[in-house]
């Protein structure tokens, strides 16, 4: 097990990773402006190296996060086509739930690979 002790990402996505620990380091470098468009804030490096150093010198006091298995990992895509490429790529291994949306049952994390679509 590896505990995640620092997230660093858009506004969203580390007030994401406070909701499922509040005690996790999180450094946020940039913003969304629009749909698949973000700025980074001018001192993103630095943010980025101050959280580090702050999640290492601090790991004690984040709380693990732990998730039972097993996993489902749903994923939404934004257009019908997309879902179906994912279907005849990766092929039967996901419930179909509707048009655009796929799942997968994950009964044991051994590598990234097993997250994958």
């Amino acid at each position: 097990k590896v505990p995640v002790i620092g997230f660093i990402g858009d506004e969203a996505a580390c007030r994401q990773a406070k909701e499922y620990n509040p005690s996790i380091f999180t450094g946020t470098v940039k913003y969304a402006k629009i749909r698949n468009k973000s700025i980074d804030y001018e001192n993103a490096d630095e943010i980025l190296v101050n959280t580090v150093k702050e999640s290492i010198k601090n790991y004690k006091s984040v709380q693990l996060y732990e998730l039972e298995a097993p996993y489902t990992l749903d994923v939404t895509f934004y257009r019908t086509d997309m879902c179906e490429d994912v279907i005849e790529l990766r092929g039967d291994i996901y419930e179909r739930l509707d048009a655009r949306t796929l799942r997968k049952r994950i009964d044991k994390i051994v590598r990234y690979d097993d997250l994958k679509l």
